[in-house]
């Protein structure tokens, strides 16, 4: 029987989810709900989904909603999967579940409590590049000594994919938690130490901070720092692994050597096929997947650390 989902948002990362449930075996897609009933129906179109609407209560009562896919702002993202969790629905989250540790553990609760899943879409880790990474560390022939990762992307006037955003977006909770789920997720590691946020300059009109350090460390004294910035014209995604074989580049999407030959050819880091039919196979199967809730609170222990290491607000 195939799985009937609903899609919250009708932004840019929503219509990446509804073109990898598109090619998906056995997905209904049955309902799209946006904050403007206009975007919703467009979207509804667009996408061939049999339903669209504003109401949260109208798609969560309806049983031939099996999932619930959350890519709604970030500031709402624990407040939906609690409303999804309660209607008996499985969650997919888009990056980050939440704004805070207390709300992820909240969650995670909640859905032992009504025996349902909540997945987040920390998407990195489907990256072929960062699987490679992942799986030279694992079988030892590369011992990694320290992680460097620069993330931009254009917020200036507060753009989006999709165009101007009515929200803004968080350079932290959101953008870092790539970042640094990348950094663990590679190194195998759940917890790490002296984890200290240097938070830069605020956006003058929309409040955000647009420019961000952050640094922390593993118990076995790998060291990883990674700066981040929206006051940027392009996107410019990269983790450099120091290694005692070399140094290893993922840069927009593909794994480089240091002479600058690739080692895994680039994909689109708008791609979420991958990710999301491997959350789909654990839903239908019951297994376990690598974007289960439980197995990303150890980056969400270090945002929380972040946040909490500076008096600063973060947008």
């Amino acid at each position: 029987m195939a799985l009937g989902v609903c899609v919250v948002g009708s932004g840019g990362i929503a219509s990446a989810h509804a073109d990898a449930f598109a090619h998906a075996n056995d997905v209904r897609r049955r309902w799209v709900v946006s904050r403007r009933a206009e975007a919703a129906e467009r979207f509804r179109a667009e996408w061939a989904f049999e339903r669209s609407g504003v109401a949260l209560d109208d798609a969560f009562a309806d049983d031939a909603v099996d999932v619930v896919l959350i890519a709604s702002p970030n500031q709402v993202h624990a407040e939906q999967a609690t409303q999804a969790l309660e209607a008996g629905k499985d969650v997919i989250v888009e990056i980050p579940v939440a704004l805070g540790i207390a709300d992820c553990e909240r969650l995670g609760t909640l859905a032992r409590d009504v025996g349902k899943r909540v997945f987040v879409c920390h998407t990195m880790r489907s990256f072929p590049a960062i699987r490679e990474l992942r799986t030279r560390v694992r079988n030892g022939s590369v011992d990694v000594t320290q992680v460097l990762g620069f993330f931009a992307i254009p917020r200036r006037s507060n753009e989006g994919w999709s165009g101007t955003r009515s929200w803004t977006d968080s350079l932290l909770w959101h953008h870092a938690c790539h970042q640094v789920d990348a950094s663990l997720w590679v190194l195998g590691l759940e917890t790490v130490e002296d984890v200290t946020a240097c938070f830069g300059r605020s956006h003058p009109i929309h409040g955000m901070v647009i420019d961000l350090s952050l640094t922390f460390r593993s118990v076995s004294g790998q060291v990883m720092t990674h700066g981040l910035t929206y006051n940027t014209d392009e996107l410019v995604w990269e983790l450099r692994f120091v290694t005692n074989q070399g140094l290893l580049t993922f840069r927009n999407g593909g794994l480089f050597d240091q002479s600058g030959q690739t080692v895994v050819p680039v994909v689109s880091v708008r791609d979420v096929s991958r990710q999301d039919h491997a959350i789909l196979g654990a839903i239908e199967s019951g297994r376990p997947s690598e974007f289960d809730l439980e197995q990303v609170i150890p980056s969400m222990r270090v945002l929380d650390l972040a946040a909490r290491s500076s008096e600063i607000a973060v947008a």
